[in-house]
């Protein structure tokens, strides 16, 4: 693929987003728009469609309004004025290049074979990635694979490293199941214990009322 240029339109179609023929010409359209906007030619911008599935239709059933050519596996471009640059999730070999588009792959094959590659490899990493999206089908594959235990490793090793930037993204109710009374006790400073009994005595008149 070649270096990005110094615009950019990035569009991603999802599993549950196919792209269609009517889809890719509005996306265009607003390539187009923009290139009018800004007062700058097509080879001056960059567009990139990243598709979860093969879009059949406007690869092969359009001939006459979009041709493409094939420039490696998985990754197509258009030979319009304006090039524009299809990546499918779903035929990308497994190399790590492609990690980050693999973890959104649509085909439960593609992904299954991904699953199998980074486990392989021990990539607590992208296994923590894939776990946020699949858990069922990732602790299979580690359970068929025989590392669920190295997996428990990986997660307590990446709770300890980013786990404080993790914290604010979770629900109060997460952040808080597990904690046993003695544990608040422990990490609450003097005032915060104050508070927390204020809320609680509060908390028992309401319910007595």
């Amino acid at each position: 693929m070649r270096e990005r240029s110094e615009h950019n339109q990035i569009e991603f179609k999802g599993k549950n987003d196919p792209l269609t023929i009517y889809g890719y010409h509005l996306i265009i359209g607003c390539a187009h728009l923009y290139l009018g906007e800004k007062e700058i030619s097509a080879s001056e911008m960059t567009v990139t469609i990243i598709s979860a599935r093969k879009p059949i239709k406007v690869l092969r059933h359009c001939q006459d309004d979009v041709r493409w050519e094939a420039a490696e596996v998985g990754h197509y471009v258009n030979t319009d004025i304006l090039p524009v640059h299809l990546i499918v999730i779903n035929e990308l070999l497994l190399e790590p290049k492609n990690y980050p588009l693999l973890l959104f792959a649509a085909s439960k094959k593609t992904f299954c074979q991904f699953l199998e590659r980074i486990v392989k490899e021990d990539n607590s990493v992208y296994i923590y990635y894939a776990y946020r999206i699949a858990p069922e089908l990732t602790k299979e594959v580690l359970r068929m694979s025989g590392k669920s235990r190295s997996y428990q490793k990986n997660l307590e090793f990446i709770a300890k490293d980013i786990g404080k930037e993790l914290i604010p993204f979770l629900s109060t109710e997460d952040r808080v199941r597990g904690l046993t009374p003695e544990d608040l006790a422990r990490v609450l400073t003097p005032e915060e214990r104050k508070k927390l009994k204020q809320l609680l005595e509060e908390e028992d008149e309401k319910n007595q009322r």
